[in-house]
């Protein structure tokens, strides 16, 4: 592979990156509001599934919509968004779910004390 090769592979990755970044930020609050009631009681790796399988045609829907009104990116790059748009927005689910598990952990923790007050 030449170095202008490696440059336009590079760039690529880039604009990959960048589109998945995008779309995960923007598709993120509907995904949040579809799943949130279900998976703050289940563990991380149910979690991961659940918004995997529930986001995913959204997350599709949107990077086929993004491709074609792109004019850097092109079709094969489409599957590649959607990978990792879902992986980020699969990590963002899982990361409110334990805080949220945290946090009702605590509250779980001090109410004995509350109640002996």
């Amino acid at each position: 592979m030449t170095w202008i090769h490696s440059l336009f592979a590079f760039r690529n990755a880039r604009l990959v990156q960048e589109a998945a970044e995008q779309l995960s930020a923007r598709v993120w609050p509907w995904v949040w509001q579809r799943v949130q009631s279900r998976v703050i009681h289940m563990s991380a790796a149910e979690a991961r599934g659940y918004i995997r399988a529930h986001a995913s045609e959204m997350v599709r829907t949107s990077a086929a919509t993004m491709v074609q009104g792109h004019e850097s990116l092109q079709e094969w790059a489409e599957e590649s968004i959607v990978e990792q748009a879902l992986e980020r927005l699969v990590t963002m689910g899982v990361e409110e779910v334990l805080k949220h598990q945290r946090q009702l952990r605590r509250e779980q923790l001090r109410a004995p004390f509350r109640r002996a007050a």
